[in-house]
């Protein structure tokens, strides 16, 4: 295998998206909304037992989960499986590091990370009416059709609790980009194995994403199941949650048919401020 590395990396020591002044702003806001929130006993004991449900029944799975997908980022035929299309603005997740972040079920205070990882029903309806009061009813939230899919890695943990800061129309936004984006993805693979896909648990992975001025969020990632070793880069439209696209190379080789569709996804990224050439550099390891 020819390795190409990208051309114009920045390193970094933290996590790249902690640079971004308006992640920063998001999650010290969220953090100190959620720290000064009182919820009610019942909302309280509600979440608890959703905390203790999610470790008893999952931690054994995550665990077992980051011993493969740890390995990826150390095996150059995964990391610079797509090395041809770097030059194009595309790395995808497999170049990215995995830091799994274990307890996500600490977070579930933060209405977007709830939504990420349990199946919405009547009972959860107190909990996002305390969270939104009176606009909870213009943006109600539904089940996400996708829970519990995405792997909960750092950067995953960070970008739910930065969009738990936003207005309720933008985190209704959000979920309606993530809920398309999730389902051009599975499309994109049915196509590509000839058969109908299906996502299991935890099989895709989030592990790079930058936020564009609250407008737009690029996530870079990988889906593993089975015989499905893919990476991908999607724009979350936060304004235009239609609008938002996916990208899956379905060759190792960039061909012109493929480059129009990276090209759109390029273009979206420029469109609010971000640079496709640009490529940081994570690090393996960092401290909570």
């Amino acid at each position: 295998m020819i390795i190409h590395h990208p051309v114009h990396t920045v390193p970094h020591t933290n996590l790249s998206h902690l640079s971004n002044p308006h992640s920063v702003k998001n999650i010290n806001y969220a953090k100190t909304h959620v720290g000064n929130f009182h919820h009610s006993a019942h909302v309280n004991s509600y979440l608890h037992g959703k905390n203790q449900w999610f470790h008893n029944k999952y931690n054994g799975l995550l665990t077992s989960k980051y011993s493969l997908y740890k390995g990826f980022y150390y095996n150059n035929n995964f990391k610079f499986y797509y090395s041809g299309w770097f030059k194009h603005g595309f790395c995808g997740g497999y170049y990215y590091p995995v830091r799994p972040w274990w307890n996500i079920n600490d977070y579930f205070y933060y209405p977007t990370i709830y939504w990420l990882y349990n199946d919405i029903g009547n009972d959860d309806i107190a909990y996002y009416q305390a969270i939104y009061g009176n606009q909870y009813a213009s943006c109600p939230v539904k089940k996400f059709e996708y829970a519990r899919v995405y792997y909960p890695s750092d950067s995953l943990r960070d970008l739910g609790i930065e969009m738990s800061a936003l207005s309720p129309a933008l985190q209704c936004n959000f979920r309606s980009a993530m809920l398309t984006m999730t389902q051009s993805l599975q499309a994109q693979i049915s196509e590509l194995t000839a058969s109908s896909f299906v996502f299991g648990e935890y099989v895709a992975v989030i592990n790079h994403y930058e936020n564009l001025q609250n407008q737009a969020v690029v996530v870079e990632g990988f889906v593993d199941q089975g015989d499905v070793h893919v990476a991908f880069k999607g724009i979350l439209d936060l304004n235009y949650p239609n609008s938002t696209l996916v990208f899956m190379p379905k060759s190792q080789d960039p061909n012109a048919s493929e480059l129009n569709k990276l090209d759109d996804v390029n273009a979206l990224v420029r469109k609010y401020g971000g640079n496709p050439d640009k490529v940081n550099l994570e690090p393996e390891n960092v401290k909570p």
